[in-house]
């Protein structure tokens, strides 16, 4: 996970309502970040050979959908974001390479798109296909990943009686989202919560970020197993505006790894209707992944009840 996603999707949600009150006269519309510090002189990064084996073991336990593509991963999607669009959905192009990682080419509805200032609708375009890269990554990307731009140590905490140990990540480079990261592993190698601080832009003009200035937050994890590794299916954030929750749902590829079929989240503090994203038509490489067609694909499909068979989280037996 290269970032924290739910808070990554809460920032999409109030981009999109920035976005979506913006004027032609250019009033509303989210002001440019300032620039991103300079690494400081080329410093190498610190790496504790220890911590970085931790998120190779989580690496090992998941199921990583493009851990063996070789040229490219693509979908085709549809999103609904009733609060801001409406009945009308967008349509995107999911593609992951090895060179360039993720990205989404978004198309918003025509009768949406006709009724707003061609700046507001350029900002939204950007704005979702920049959140949706980072978004993605917990179900596409191997967890370790996300250190490229940390020094990596292993920090501990003591729980009752005893002493847990986890990985702490510290900013080094300037394109790293997140000043300090703390993970929590289960008994199977899983990062079953974390506590993040964020790099926000004092001038930004998001408001789930302006909330989140000096916040420590939280996330909880959970999973499910698919054979001898696991998928990902809801995060639980506490944020200062409430509650966040994501799930996350597959299709059962026969003899394949796990594709991501939907993200859901939900944010009750600010949202009427959750954010519903769809994938389907994957082609892996070049072939067409056949148990992604939308007509006839089998799902592996998170259990909405923490708990109720749900591993990892809240309600997680193995805590």
């Amino acid at each position: 996970m290269r970032t924290c996603s739910p808070i990554v999707l809460a920032a999409l949600v109030a981009a999109v309502g920035a976005s979506h009150v913006a004027r032609a006269d250019g009033e509303g519309a989210q002001r440019p970040a300032a620039p991103a510090p300079a690494d400081a002189a080329e410093t190498p990064r610190k790496v504790d050979a220890d911590a970085l084996a931790q998120l190779e073991r989580w690496d090992g336990a998941m199921h990583v959908p493009t851990r063996d593509v070789k040229k490219e991963l693509t979908a085709k999607a549809e999103g609904k974001i009733p609060d801001v669009l409406g009945k009308g959905q967008l349509e995107a192009t999911l593609s992951w390479t090895p060179e360039g990682g993720i990205d989404l080419d978004v198309t918003l509805p025509r009768e949406f798109a006709e009724r707003q200032p061609p700046q507001a609708v350029t900002m939204l375009r950007e704005m979702l296909r920049a959140r949706a890269k980072e978004s993605l990554r917990p179900a596409l990307e191997k967890p370790s990943a996300m250190a490229t731009d940390y020094d990596v140590a292993l920090t501990k905490k003591k729980a009752k009686d005893a002493e847990i140990r986890g990985v702490e990540l510290l900013a080094h480079a300037k394109a790293a989202r997140f000043e300090r990261r703390r993970m929590w592993f289960d008994a199977d190698g899983r990062c079953e919560s974390e506590t993040m601080v964020l790099r926000i832009d004092p001038a930004t003009q998001d408001i789930i970020e302006q909330s989140l200035i000096g916040a420590e937050v939280e996330t909880t994890y959970g999973y499910e197993k698919h054979g001898e590794r696991s998928v990902l299916t809801r995060m639980n954030t506490l944020m200062p505006i409430g509650e966040m929750t994501v799930k996350y749902d597959y299709f059962d590829v026969p003899g394949g790894t796990p594709l991501l079929r939907a993200i859901t989240l939900e944010l009750p503090g600010m949202l009427q209707h959750p954010i519903e994203v769809t994938f389907h038509d994957y082609v892996v490489d070049g072939t067409a992944v056949e148990a992604t067609k939308p007509a006839d694909a089998p799902a592996v499909t998170p259990k909405d009840a923490p708990g109720a068979g749900d591993e990892g989280g809240k309600g997680d037996e193995s805590k």
